[in-house]
């Protein structure tokens, strides 16, 4: 008993535990809370105006990429390592971040406005003006470098809070689908607007330092951004070419299945988050550590994605039927496919953090667009004929390979392919 309430100290004394434990909370309060009222929000629109829906925010999140610019994981990094600097790295990742969001705004509705002038369209547009505030996520990367989860948490926590009153008031009185999608905009106005109000530090950086500092980002940056554009192609691609191939129905369909067979997807994220400067100091002090440590974490990860994907497949039909009503039961047979790629995303989420500690970010560059590549041959191959398994089936080869098999491509990647071997002995 007092080796236990010694062990438990402990672990509240460690910060790294005390900040994962927080991203922790804050993703489960997030996906629970936000998976239930996505259940009556899918079973408020039915299948075809929650295609139109899905259609509308996997279309603008396609821009997403180009607006992260690949800098995410790098401004972790940097601002580990550069601690003095860290309101320069800050004010110069979200300015540069605030214009290209509105470079993609004008994109977008540019396209919109010659080749796409149909009812989506409008839908689409009022999706994209979440566009105008994806710079917040930097915020995210301060707090998570500083190990101070409990912030992000709060923050996240208090939007999530506003935003599922006002999508209950939305079903209770029956507001129009363009409403919803107001909200979804809004949602990430309101978390910036309240990171805006809870940062410390003055965000303030000289036209020189402004240069310096995007100068040694873009160095590193240009595969990464190319590998997001690639990633979110195979993450979103098959939601855009269900509604383009064959009916906002299937789209629908799909969503519904995606959308329970990625709610596990923050797990290894955000554990993935909370460890990050953890390894990147493993890493600095000993190889051999290091190495244990992601031994540790690979087999964690795979004993977690295996059993959900063995549950969820035996139970796809009772839980979708409970969930969403007999008019999403083709669900199911999505569900039973598309939940054997959660194996990958949970690897991948390994992979992605590993790639930038080794420096081997030109290998994402050949690993996204490989997989994005992989998915939209599939998918012009299987959607027309299978419709929404044919896209499941597309993602589940896509992710296996980008995710764990293309390691196997390059010497310096191959001993990651071994990894999940290695973690079991």
């Amino acid at each position: 008993m007092a080796y236990l309430k010694i062990t438990i100290n402990k672990l509240i004394q460690n910060k790294l535990f005390f900040n994962t434990s927080w991203l922790l909370f804050e993703k489960i309060s997030r996906i629970i809370l936000g998976f239930f009222i996505s259940v009556f929000v899918i079973r408020y629109f039915g299948p075809e105006k929650f295609g139109i829906y899905s259609y509308s925010i996997a279309f603008i999140e396609l821009f997403v990429p180009f607006i992260d610019f690949g800098l995410n994981s790098l401004v972790v990094r940097k601002l580990v390592q550069e601690r003095a600097s860290n309101s320069e790295i800050i004010t110069t990742v979200i300015i540069v971040k605030s214009l290209l969001g509105v470079l993609s705004v004008m994109s977008i509705y540019f396209i919109l406005y010659f080749f796409i002038n149909d009812i989506e369209s409008y839908y689409i547009k009022l999706a994209a003006i979440s566009l105008f505030f994806r710079f917040a996520n930097v915020f995210d990367f301060f707090y998570e470098s500083n190990l101070q989860g409990k912030t992000s948490a709060i923050v996240k926590s208090s939007s999530l809070f506003v935003i599922s009153l006002l999508k209950i008031f939305g079903i209770i009185y029956h507001w129009r689908l363009e409403y919803f999608l107001l909200i979804f905009s809004f949602d990430f106005f309101l978390i910036a607007a309240i990171y805006y109000s809870f940062i410390k530090i003055n965000l303030a950086v000289k036209p020189q330092q402004f240069v310096e500092i995007f100068k040694s980002l873009i160095k590193e940056s240009w595969p990464l951004l190319l590998a997001g554009f690639a990633q979110i192609v195979y993450l979103k691609i098959d939601i855009v070419m269900l509604g383009n191939l064959s009916t906002t129905e299937q789209v629908g369909l799909y969503s519904t299945a995606a959308k329970i067979s990625e709610i596990w997807i923050f797990l290894p994220i955000t554990i993935m988050a909370g460890i990050f400067p953890k390894l990147i100091e493993k890493k600095s002090k000993s190889e051999s550590d290091y190495n244990q440590y992601l031994k540790k974490i690979a087999r964690a990860f795979l004993l977690m994605s295996l059993s959900l994907s063995v549950v969820l497949f035996f139970l796809s039909e009772m839980i979708i039927g409970l969930l969403f009503g007999d008019g999403f039961l083709a669900s199911s047979e999505i569900l039973k496919i598309h939940i054997w790629s959660s194996i990958f995303i949970f690897l991948g989420a390994i992979l992605s953090k590993w790639i930038i500690i080794e420096r081997y970010t030109k290998f994402s560059f050949f690993q996204h667009i490989s997989g994005a590549t992989l998915n939209v041959v599939l998918n012009l191959i299987l959607i027309p004929r299978y419709h929404g398994i044919g896209a499941a089936v597309s993602t589940l080869v896509s992710y296996s390979f980008s995710y764990y098999f293309c390691t196997l491509f390059t010497g310096k990647t191959r001993r990651f392919f071994y990894l999940p071997f290695y973690s079991f002995k």
